[in-house]
């Protein structure tokens, strides 16, 4: 699982989502503040502070329970745009463009173009199934970090082996799948249970019925993964004993590398019906805390 996912990708990604319209949510409309200018142009970071001084009036006037305001997505001498989303206490989510702008006399900032909509009932599920499970994973902490050194450990017998040219890539693939593994066996019981309570939500949105059905396919490709890959090096000193034959090869490299390469395929599918939960407005640590990376690092402490 190579693909990185920061928390903060995920939170920018909630802010950018316009989520159409629905419902009768009031949005956080015609808020705006200013002051008097007589400053240089606007950069960044003085616009950033005029937004974040509406952002947090916003919230406040709104009673929102969580509100994000993005990086900047649009910096002119005179207009800086953002992005604002807040949720409610009756699970409405909010978004909005935040613009700061500077006339010859004032500066000023407003909400624009906001869209609200109600966050589906099956989107709240699976944000309590993720927030159950990342609390189980954070628990599996000192067994998480056992295993990662130990297959830290077994790699450092191999500091100084001279590989053949032509076996360095199934020496590589022993390492990758090797340290998939080891970040995530002690953490496998506690995913499954966390795919099973997904499948009982059986949820109708066609992108998060995918990320559940991309969830179950991962966990048996992880379950498929050699256990002789948690100790590559071990492995690799016995074949290396026995000269690189083909018929002593600790695994069947082909097929390792289709098990490598559908993980990909199905973190990527993940990855979407994440980014989808944050469009709906589910919370950046717990859309981020959907994938698979993610929870890997929580239980790593990273």
């Amino acid at each position: 699982m190579t693909r990185k996912v920061t928390l903060a990708a995920f939170a920018l990604a909630l802010v950018l989502a316009l989520v159409p319209a629905g419902g009768a949510a009031a949005a956080p409309q015609g808020e705006q503040i200013s002051s008097a200018s007589a400053f240089p142009p606007l950069t960044e970071a003085s616009a950033r502070r005029l937004a974040l001084k509406l952002a947090r009036s916003v919230a406040h006037k709104r009673n929102v329970r969580s509100w994000q305001l993005s990086e900047a997505l649009s910096v002119r001498p005179n207009r800086v745009v953002f992005g604002y989303a807040d949720r409610n206490r009756k699970e409405v989510f909010c978004t909005a463009r935040l613009v700061v702008e500077r006339s010859a006399t004032r500066r000023r900032a407003f909400i624009s173009a906001p869209e609200c909509a109600g966050i589906p009932g099956e989107a709240l599920e699976i944000e309590r199934a993720t927030s159950a499970v990342v609390r189980a994973v954070a628990g599996q902490r000192p067994d998480a970090r056992l295993s990662v050194r130990r297959y830290e450990k077994d790699l450092r017998d191999c500091e100084g082996l001279v590989v053949p040219r032509g076996r360095h890539a199934e020496v590589e693939l022993l390492y990758d799948a090797g340290a998939t593994l080891a970040s995530v066996d002690p953490l496998l019981t506690h995913l499954d249970a966390f795919v099973t309570r997904l499948q009982d939500i059986q949820p109708e949105d066609t992108e998060l019925a995918s990320g559940v059905v991309w969830w179950r396919r991962l966990i048996t490709s992880l379950g498929s993964l050699p256990r002789t890959t948690l100790r590559p090096c071990t492995a690799i000193l016995e074949w290396a004993n026995d000269n690189y034959s083909t018929d002593t090869a600790p695994v069947d490299f082909a097929e390792l590398q289709r098990t490598l390469d559908t993980l990909k395929r199905e973190n990527r599918g993940i990855l979407r019906a994440a980014e989808h939960l944050a469009e709906l407005g589910v919370a950046p640590r717990l859309s981020a805390g959907f994938t698979p990376d993610v929870l890997i690092a929580t239980a790593l402490g990273r």
